[in-house]
């Protein structure tokens, strides 16, 4: 099966901050920042899915999304604090009948119009705006399909088309 990826939001959330070393969760420790907005905690419900607030939503806005870690076959950034959101309205293969797929977490089995359209990517950045350069994956939780609520600021280059979001707090849900 083919699957889309939404290109242009990895493309934009990699191009920030591109730079620095590679690391792992064991080999250096959390930066400060990664440290706090995992240890944030997101009370608020979400206002909307991802799909409803990336078409509503501006710049500069504050949002709360809930969904799980998902949307292309490596949802996580490699050196780099980012991953991509997928909302609730997305089944991974892994909850449908009868499928086998090694990776759930691509949504292969969906239309890929609405990979597109429910998912986002998910940055944590410094005080500078630049992507963190450590990989998220494995750090408090965080894995493929970890379902999260997230409270984050929509970037200054996000664009509907394009939804990117700048992580203020994220909790990692049961």
């Amino acid at each position: 099966m083919k699957f889309v990826v939404p290109t242009l939001a990895v493309l934009a959330a990699w191009a920030v901050g591109c730079g620095g070393r590679s690391s792992s969760p064991t080999a250096i420790e959390t930066p400060a920042v990664i440290r706090a907005v995992l240890a944030a905690g997101v009370p608020e419900q979400p206002a909307g899915s991802i799909a409803d607030l990336r078409r509503t939503s501006r710049p500069g806005q504050t949002v709360v999304v809930e969904g799980r870690i998902m949307g292309r076959p490596e949802p996580f950034l490699e050196r780099r604090a980012a991953f991509v959101l997928g909302d609730g309205s997305l089944t991974p293969c892994n909850e449908r009948p009868g499928d086998k797929c090694p990776t759930p977490w691509d949504l292969c089995c969906e239309p890929p119009d609405a990979v597109r359209n429910g998912t986002a990517v998910l940055r944590i950045v410094d005080e500078a705006g630049r992507v963190v350069p450590m990989g998220l994956k494995g750090i408090g939780g965080l894995r493929e399909l970890a379902r999260v609520r997230v409270r984050a600021v929509v970037a200054p280059e996000s664009t509907p088309e394009a939804w990117i979001l700048d992580a203020r707090a994220i909790a990692v849900l049961p």
